[in-house]
C-alpha cells in the first residue's frame, strides 16, 4: 500500500535537525517504535515514527545527514511525499506492551521512544518505563519529555555529553548507578544510537548480569562485535523483513535488524539479475498488469522483487510494494493508458524498465 501525503509542517528545530509532520491518511496503521519508509521521486528511505499510532498526524525527526534528508528538511507546507507500509520488529510496542521497559537513546535514535512514551500517555497504560536520553548538545521534545517524566509510571533522565553553561541538568554517559536504579534485571531493554553507545550500555548490562535476551538494539552503525563478523562487498539480508545491506569501505551499515542478525547472502550477477527481472506490461482496455519473471523467496535465496511501478513519461502514475516471497505481479486500473512504461526493483541488482 502506498500514500501520497501532504506536508503539514516543517519545523526546524536546530541547524541540522528538522521535526516534519505529515497528514495521516485513511487505513494507515502503524504500532508504536515502528519504520516508515518515504519516499520522493525515485528516491526512499527508512525512517522512525515519532507520533503515536492514535495521533491524528505522522511525525518524523530528521537529522539532515545525506542527500536525502536535505532533501526532506527543505520540503515546504502543502509539499507531497509518499509513505510505504510501516515495518519493523525490533521496537515493536506491542510484543512488549505488558512487560516493565527501559530504554537509552542517543542522539535521534529518541524517535522510536517518542512514538511508545506519547502512546502509554494517550492511553493511561501502567508500564513502568525508565528512558535514559543522551545527546551532545541539545534535547529535542525537552518541554514534552520532561511532562512525560512527571507521569507516576515514567522516569526520564536527560544527560548531555556537551553542554553549554546555560544547561543545569545530568552532564556525560550513562553509568552502572543510572543503570542499577531502573532495577535492570526486571525490564527488557531497548538501545537505539551510535554504535559506542550501544557498545557501552551492553557491556553495562552484561556487568549487571541482564539476560541478553532481554536486550535489543538499533543503531545506524554497526557495534564493534558486529564488524568482526562482516566481509567488504558482501551482501546480507534480514530473514524477516528482507531489507539487504552491504559492507563497504568506509561505510558500515547494521548487522541487527528486526531483533535479530543479518545473515550472508549468495553472490548474484548484474546480468543475472537483468535476465530474470525484466518487466512486461499487459493492457487490456484501463487494466494494466505488470509481471516479473523468476522471483525467489529471499529465506531460500538472496533477491526477490521489492518494487513494481508504471511511469507516464517521467511521472509515476502507480506503484506496488511487494512482500519478501510474493508473486511478482502488480494489477492497476489506469484512465489513460498513453505512453506507459513499467520498472522493477530488485532488491539486490536494481532497476529493469521494460
Amino acid at each position: 500500500m502506498i500514500y501520497e501525503v501532504k506536508v503539514l509542517d516543517v519545523e526546524k528545530v536546530t541547524e541540522d535537525i528538522s521535526l516534519i509532520k505529515v497528514e495521516k491518511p485513511e487505513g494507515f496503521n502503524f504500532i508504536p517504535g515502528q519504520h516508515i519508509m518515504i519516499r520522493i521521486g525515485e528516491d526512499s528511505r527508512p525512517f522512525t515514527i515519532a507520533s503515536s499510532s492514535d495521533d491524528q498526524e505522522v511525525e518524523f525527526l530528521v537529522k539532515g545527514v545525506g542527500t536525502f534528508s536535505n532533501k526532506l528538511s527543505e520540503l515546504k507546507k502543502d509539499d507531497s511525499i509518499v509513505l510505504l507500509e510501516p515495518f519493523g520488529e525490533m521496537f515493536n510496542f506491542d510484543k512488549y506492551s505488558d512487560s516493565d521497559l527501559a530504554f537509552v537513546a542517543g542522539g535521534s535514535g529518541i524517535t522510536p521512544f517518542m512514538s511508545i512514551l506519547r502512546y502509554v500517555k494517550n492511553n493511561n497504560l501502567k508500564n513502568k518505563i525508565d528512558l535514559f536520553y543522551f545527546n551532545k548538545s541539545f534535547i529535542p521534545y525537552e518541554s514534552e519529555l520532561r511532562e512525560l517524566n512527571k507521569l507516576d509510571n515514567i522516569n526520564i533522565e536527560l544527560c548531555l555529553t556537551r553542554p553549554s553553561s546555560s544547561w543545569t541538568g545530568k552532564t556525560g554517559y550513562l553509568t552502572k548507578e543510572l543503570i542499577q536504579k531502573a532495577n535492570p534485571k526486571s525490564r527488557t531493554w531497548f538501545i537505539c544510537g551510535p554504535s559506542k553507545m550501544i557498545d557501552s550500555t551492553i557491556k553495562l548490562l552484561e556487568d549487571e548480569q541482564v539476560n541478553p535476551d532481554n536486550v535489543k538494539y538499533e543503531g545506524w552503525s554497526m557495534s564493534s562485535k558486529e564488524k568482526t563478523k562482516m566481509e567488504k562487498n558482501k551482501l546480507y539480508k534480514c530473514e524477516i523483513c528482507g531489507n539487504v545491506a552491504q559492507m563497504v569501505e568506509g561505510k558500515p551499515i547494521p548487522l541487527m535488524c528486526c531483533g535479530q542478525e543479518m545473515q550472508e547472502m549468495p553472490e548474484k550477477t548484474e546480468e543475472e539479475g537483468n535476465e530474470k527481472h525484466k518487466p512486461v506490461m499487459e493492457i487490456n482496455g484501463n487494466e494494466v498488469t505488470v509481471k516479473v519473471g523468476s522471483v525467489l523467496h529471499p529465506m531460500e535465496d538472496a533477491h526477490y522483487i521489492e518494487m513494481i511501478q508504471v511511469f507516464q513519461g517521467n511521472k509515476i502514475v502507480a506503484m506496488k510494494q511487494l512482500l519478501p516471497g510474493e508473486e511478482p505481479v502488480a494489477k492497476f486500473v489506469l484512465d489513460d493508458i498513453e505512453g506507459l512504461t513499467a520498472k522493477a526493483f530488485c532488491n539486490i541488482h536494481g532497476f529493469w524498465k521494460n
